[in-house]
């Protein structure tokens, strides 16, 4: 079962239109079902990007861990950031990226 299949049945849907319209709660329910149940390299990263157009009209990702993170923080109402860590002393190529969640005011 391809991943929207899933998140319709998951959600009572019976089209991608009706996904648009899921109030607050039950979009914070499907971030939790799918953070507890979906690992992000189960789909593919057309899954994830055809999620990420379809809840926000965004571009496509290229890494399946970074769409799954980005579709999470909008189905919670939240702000992805990404940002890498600022140590001066650590050689540019290795520097790491972490992602976080901003609250939407």
């Amino acid at each position: 079962m391809e991943l929207l299949d899933a998140i319709l049945t998951v959600t009572g849907c019976e089209c991608e239109e009706q996904l648009k319209d899921l109030t607050p709660e039950r979009k914070l329910k499907l971030a939790q079902s799918l953070e507890e149940r979906v690992p992000s390299g189960l789909a593919s990263i057309e899954e994830w990007n055809e999620l990420l157009k379809l809840f926000m009209e965004s571009p496509p990702e290229k890494d399946n861990e970074i769409a799954k993170k980005k579709l999470l923080c909008h189905l919670r109402g939240e702000e992805y950031k990404e940002e890498a860590e600022a140590e001066e002393k650590m050689v540019p190529e290795r520097k790491k990226k972490w992602w976080f969640c901003i609250k939407r005011q």
